[in-house]
């Protein structure tokens, strides 16, 4: 069963994406104590904030969503280059966003969990036991 605390927290988090807050700050607006606060995963892996959370994302919401990753996935920048007399204008892939927007990609489908550090140490110990 949801609670109105789990309402209120996954509507702040769905209407507050764009914006700098942090989950802490929304989690205290929906009512919860400072120490539940500091502990977001916990309410949120809870079934009842799951059915609270799929309430507010709609198909046209997801929709939405896919369409601003692909279009990350695309993202391109413009860079000048030349002189001041003559210079070129030139629209190149903008590598460090897609990179963003594939990592982002990554972790809505629930491909990429770990850290990149926790990958890095793996590979690590993989190369060490191929080298043995």
């Amino acid at each position: 069963m949801t609670t109105l605390k789990q309402y209120r927290y996954a509507k702040l988090l769905t209407e507050n994406q764009g914006e700098a807050n942090t989950k802490q700050e929304l989690m205290l607006k929906a009512g919860y104590s400072e120490h539940q606060a500091r502990h977001p995963l916990a309410v949120e892996k809870q079934q009842g904030f799951q059915e609270a959370l799929q309430k507010y994302f709609s198909p046209e919401v997801e929709e939405k969503a896919r369409k601003v990753i692909e279009d990350g996935l695309d993202a391109e920048k413009t860079i000048v280059y030349g002189t001041k007399k003559n210079p070129i204008v030139a629209n190149v892939p903008d590598l460090y966003m897609r990179h963003k927007y594939a990592d982002l990609f990554f972790k809505v489908q629930g491909i990429l969990k770990g850290r990149a550090d926790d990958v890095e140490k793996e590979s690590k110990l993989i190369m060490v036991k191929w080298m043995d």
